[in-house]
């Protein structure tokens, strides 16, 4: 970007807007807006690397499965101007640790700090079949969580755990639409005042459950497609906080 700048070719532009919710809470959102790049300019990158606890187990192979299906969907649904890439499987250990989050021995699960000081330099999806949950604002930690991004820092994660004991198709479907919900706030559908989308067929709707992401779409609504395609195209800088999709509270 820098390179690009010193050359004549871009600008970089840091407006600060106000989003309000319902007439009532205002909240400042950031954008990077890179303009006059014309051909030179790369296309939105989203990276999704699968992250696996034990490379040798069954539930590894259908989380590599898994990863393939949501990148052709998320191609899909951003029309071209996102290019998805998969990264060679990885240790989520590395990845845990690199954001703050710690393995609760007793319960065989990773916890997920509220924030976090690390970022990737593109939007990344980070795809796993371990047990995970996420600390919460006030401190508490639920059973688990299905999912959890972090505005502003490019980073979102998803498990299958909870997920599973379903057949092939509705395990795929519902791990599908879980990182596409994520891929969502990853690239700003939502925030801290209203981080979900009302419309119950869209896949930005909330999940509580695994049952009520079956009911949920495999698609954005009209009104989240337009926002996404505005927001793809712009480089978020929201707040440092973070949203989640599920609860193991939540089990049906």
């Amino acid at each position: 970007i820098k390179e690009a700048i010193a050359e004549g070719g871009a600008k970089l532009i840091l407006p600060e807007y106000t989003e309000r919710v319902a007439g009532e809470i205002s909240m400042p959102v950031r954008f990077f807006v890179l303009s006059n790049l014309g051909s030179r300019a790369p296309p939105v990158v989203l990276l999704i690397i699968p992250a696996m606890v034990d490379s040798s187990d069954n539930s590894s192979a259908n989380t590599i499965f898994v990863v393939s299906q949501i990148a052709a969907v998320a191609k899909k649904a951003f029309s071209g101007q996102v290019r998805v890439e998969i990264q060679a499987p990885t240790s989520l250990d590395a990845q845990i640790t690199a954001i703050g989050g710690r393995f609760d021995a007793v319960k065989q699960q990773y916890v997920l700090p509220y924030n976090t000081a690390y970022s990737f330099r593109v939007p990344t999806l980070i795809v796993t079949n371990a047990n995970i949950t996420g600390e919460q604002s006030d401190g508490t930690v639920p059973g688990g969580i299905f999912g959890r991004t972090y505005l502003g820092k490019n980073i979102t994660i998803t498990s299958s755990h909870a997920l599973r004991n379903v057949s092939g198709n509705k395990f795929t479907a519902r791990n599908v639409k879980n990182s596409l919900h994520e891929v969502g706030h990853l690239f700003g559908l939502g925030n801290l005042a209203s981080p979900h989308c009302s419309n119950t067929a869209c896949v930005m709707h909330f999940s509580p459950s695994p049952s009520e992401i079956d009911k949920v779409g495999l698609e954005f609504c009209p009104s989240c497609q337009e926002k996404l395609t505005r927001r793809s195209q712009t480089r978020f800088l929201g707040e440092n906080v973070s949203l989640d999709n599920g609860s193991l509270d939540n089990i049906t």
